[in-house]
């Protein structure tokens, strides 16, 4: 049996995962679009 403490825990671990991953891919995106806007090749970013 799971305890509602360690699921509520786990499920604040996993909502806070999924966020975390949806900015890092919001400001990859976002990076990505004003990189092609200035027309530069990609690896200038490195």
């Amino acid at each position: 049996m799971i305890r509602n403490g360690s699921q509520r825990r786990w499920l604040v671990h996993l909502l806070a995962m999924v966020l975390a991953l949806s900015l890092v891919t919001g400001f990859a995106v976002t990076a990505g679009l004003c990189v092609r806007r200035k027309e530069q090749p990609f690896w200038h970013m490195w």
